[in-house]
């Protein structure tokens, strides 16, 4: 049966993949993480222009033998990118996805967390509203290893340091990071901490590695205070893109 996706998150994988998640409004925003028959390609996201707020139809069927945390994994197939969708409606969900904190959202107290310790909540990406938070580009420890986007934020008093940034939105076609976003997002954060915007942070745990499940930061979305207006303050990355499917 065909279904409606509005896309919430495009995280930057590795392989050269970007794990893609939306909500289905026809079943109660329940959300789906596009993993199989393949991941899409970072060439692919940026070819398509796929981003937090595009709506797919097709059919997305849930994997029902997924594992804790990434239940929400599908196997999907779209027939139809209908490309930006109402922004109103991704906020609206964003705002009513936030939880209070990663312990009751996650199941995490830190930024890495043993397999064998971890104890489900049934997904594994939440919005939080962070009580700070601040980006910073960190030099790479190997020599020929590309900068790394860290962010620290504080969720219910909790401080959270150095967690990867993963929204696709921030990356250059090689990888790296692009810093003319990096520094509208600063300035979005300035304001935001002047009570002049409103903030949202999509947080999620990755596949394991090393032993471990790790927080990352999949997405930044800013509204206008008092209005709730979507700041697009990634409206410039897609007209870098040429072939629109």
């Amino acid at each position: 049966m065909k279904k409606t996706l509005m896309i919430t998150d495009v995280t930057r994988m590795g392989h050269g993949n970007c794990c893609i998640a939306g909500v289905c409004p026809e079943e109660g925003n329940r959300l789906y993480r596009l993993s199989a028959p393949r991941y899409i390609s970072q060439a692919e996201a940026r070819n398509c222009k796929i981003r937090p707020g595009v709506v797919f139809v097709g059919t997305f069927n849930r994997d029902l033998a997924a594992s804790e945390p990434h239940v929400e994994d599908c196997c999907w197939h779209i027939e139809e990118n209908r490309g930006l969708g109402d922004l109103n409606v991704l906020r609206h969900y964003l705002e009513n996805s936030c939880v209070s904190d990663l312990d009751s959202g996650l199941g995490v107290f830190e930024k890495g967390t043993n397999v064998s310790d971890y104890v489900g909540r049934g997904r594994s990406i939440v919005s939080v509203v962070p009580e700070y938070a601040s980006l910073s580009v960190r030099s790479p420890f190997d020599c020929g290893d590309k900068e790394t986007l860290k962010m620290d934020m504080m969720v219910d008093g909790r401080p959270f340091e150095f967690l990867m940034v993963n929204d696709f939105r921030f990356y250059n076609e090689d990888g790296s990071i692009n810093m003319a976003r990096v520094n509208l997002a600063q300035e979005f954060l300035r304001l935001w901490h002047q009570g002049e915007i409103d903030l949202i942070v999509r947080v999620g745990l990755t596949r394991p590695w090393k032993d471990k499940f790790w927080l990352q930061i999949d997405g930044l979305h800013f509204f206008k205070h008092g209005t709730g207006e979507y700041c697009d303050l990634f409206a410039a990355v897609y007209s870098d893109f040429q072939n629109v499917a």
